[in-house]
């Protein structure tokens, strides 16, 4: 079926569905609902540009965001972690008397440098869920959150070139993009 045979069947059903309900309100109404849910989804049929980019207001090139814009998290090594606090509390962030790293937040334009997961005394995981810690092997060492930053650039940054190169700085243990994720939950579960 063509596309224009394809609105021709549309537009005769619409009239058709029109008539059938006017002509049999009473007796009919059951069928109301349903004739609307068809109407509804033959026309989105109809119409090949829902739901496409175009119609979400994204060139077709353009995927979906896949980060936040102007956002890189990065984990440092404790003496570059070091050098971050203590630049914090002298006020004189992004530098940090470190030429590698102080290098590269000048390139990238960096605004600000912020603890990922608060300030350094919150980053115990054990002190934070002790019930969670009684489970913990005897062994295990707790992961170290507190070398974790949020690192805060203009957003028209190239933020994949930005990732790679403060990987490859020694004082960087990784860096990645700051990525959206997103649940889908149902109603009524946990």
């Amino acid at each position: 079926m063509t596309r224009q045979a394809g609105t021709a069947s549309i537009t005769h059903l619409r009239v058709f569905l029109q008539c059938f309900d006017q002509r049999s309100r009473s007796r009919h109404d059951r069928l109301r609902p349903w004739s609307a849910f068809l109407l509804a989804v033959l026309t989105l049929w109809a119409n090949p540009t829902t739901g496409s980019a175009e119609a979400l207001g994204r060139s077709p090139e353009q995927p979906p965001a896949s980060h936040v814009a102007g956002e890189v998290i990065v984990k440092v090594t404790a003496e570059a972690a070091a050098a971050i606090e203590h630049a914090r509390q002298q006020g004189t962030l992004p530098t940090t008397d470190i030429a590698s790293l102080d290098q590269l937040l000048t390139a990238y334009q960096v605004q600000a440098i912020d603890p990922l997961f608060g300030s350094t005394s919150s980053t115990n995981p054990n002190a934070a869920f002790p019930e969670r810690a009684k489970r913990m092997p005897k062994d295990a060492q707790p992961t170290d959150l507190s070398s974790v930053y949020k690192l805060q650039v203009p957003p028209n940054t190239d933020i994949t070139t930005m990732v790679e190169a403060l990987s490859r700085d020694p004082h960087i243990v990784y860096a990645q993009p700051n990525f959206l994720a997103s649940t889908n939950a149902v109603e009524g579960t946990r």
